[in-house]
């Protein structure tokens, strides 16, 4: 595979023989006999082994491992369920690591996968019938298929290792998302994605693509009918503000309160405003009173606009809590502890603040 370095055959020897011993346990019993099974050139047993190779505290052998899966499998269909599990793992390893040439080869094998073709030629899809014993780790081929299909678009619309190109991104996240039957990450990027501004030429500031909010409510319906967290928030908020939608704010309140009961930052600020509005004050101040406890994400360690959201959502709800103490509304007026939610919600996002001052200027919110 020109995408990977050669397979050392001694790194390989070594990598084995430190797994198969010593043998004082029955797990360690359990990796020797897939180290010697793995050795005889059993393919399941050395992805199996790969995955287990963290329990001993050997995970750095785990890519080692999978790129000899990669070499016992070549050509063999029957064995294809194992290769591209073992091709996805090596793909996000060599995506993790340092250097331009292994991020290249990283999304060169996400590439490989997302276009593998799981009917191995036969026209028909590949069950456990058509091939050898899957073994139980392993990730069925239709969801590993959309999830490299997600990481792809998103290599695409990042510009990561691939020339940047929204359109073909679009389209990647498009074939994972499956019309609501694949990859749920894919549904909630369309969400976004759709509800985002960005200049079609990036040489040209006036030619702009406007948010497609219709899409983005199809899309993040659907990821949060599947479970998507986050979709569920912005299902939420689309129909407290009426964006791509028309608003109810009974079908607002599900969705938001199911989304921050299960941790959505993002919910908990627009929930907390929306019972504001509805004048629900003591379910408002303890909603926005548990924001007060949470902790943003640090910064890139998750999408851009899915930070920039949770922030902005964040800044809503202290802005929210800071007025409930500033008139006492569900709770007991206290001055300094509005100040300092006041000042609190200006750090997170004062340009937030700002508007939300402008509209109690303009006579809402009140």
């Amino acid at each position: 595979m020109n995408t990977l370095p050669p397979l050392s055959e001694v790194a390989l020897r070594q990598a084995y023989t430190a797994l198969a011993s010593p043998v004082t346990t029955p797990e360690e019993h359990v990796i020797a006999q897939l180290a010697a099974a793995a050795q005889d050139g059993d393919a399941s047993a050395a992805y199996r082994l790969a995955r287990k190779c963290g329990e001993v505290g050997q995970e750095g052998l785990a890519p080692l491992l999978d790129q000899h899966v990669l070499q016992l499998t070549e050509g063999i269909a029957r064995l294809l369920v194992v290769r591209l599990n073992s091709m996805y793992n090596l793909a996000v390893h060599m995506y993790n690591q340092d250097g331009e040439s292994n991020t290249r080869c990283g999304v060169a094998l996400m590439r490989m996968v997302a276009e593998a073709d799981i009917t191995a030629g036969t026209g028909e899809a590949i069950n456990p019938a058509t091939v050898e014993t899957i073994p139980e780790e392993a990730v069925p081929l239709n969801d590993l298929g959309t999830t490299a299909q997600y990481h792809i678009g998103r290599a695409f619309l990042d510009g990561i290792a691939v020339q940047q190109d929204r359109k073909i991104g679009e389209a990647w996240w498009l074939r994972a998302a499956r019309d609501g039957k694949g990859d749920r990450e894919a549904m909630y990027a369309l969400g976004l994605y759709y509800s985002t501004s960005y200049r079609v030429d990036p040489n040209d500031p006036m030619e702009i693509q406007p948010p497609k909010y219709d899409e983005a409510f199809h899309w993040h319906t659907k990821a949060a009918a599947s479970g998507h967290v986050e979709s569920a928030a912005a299902l939420g908020i689309m129909y407290q503000y009426g964006t791509g939608c028309k608003a109810d704010p009974e079908t607002a309140l599900k969705w938001l309160k199911a989304a921050a009961e299960k941790g959505s930052i993002e919910a908990h600020g627009h929930l907390s405003h929306l019972y504001y509005k509805l004048h629900l004050f003591n379910k408002c101040w303890q909603w926005a009173a548990r924001l007060d406890k949470l902790e943003l994400p640090p910064t890139g360690s998750t999408d851009a606009a899915q930070h920039a959201s949770a922030s902005q959502s964040t800044a809503l709800g202290l802005w929210i809590l800071a007025r409930c103490y500033e008139f006492g509304k569900g709770v007991g007026k206290d001055h300094s502890e509005a100040v300092r939610l006041y000042n609190k919600a200006t750090s997170v996002d004062k340009d937030i603040v700002y508007n939300l001052r402008k509209r109690v200027m303009q006579g809402d919110l009140i």
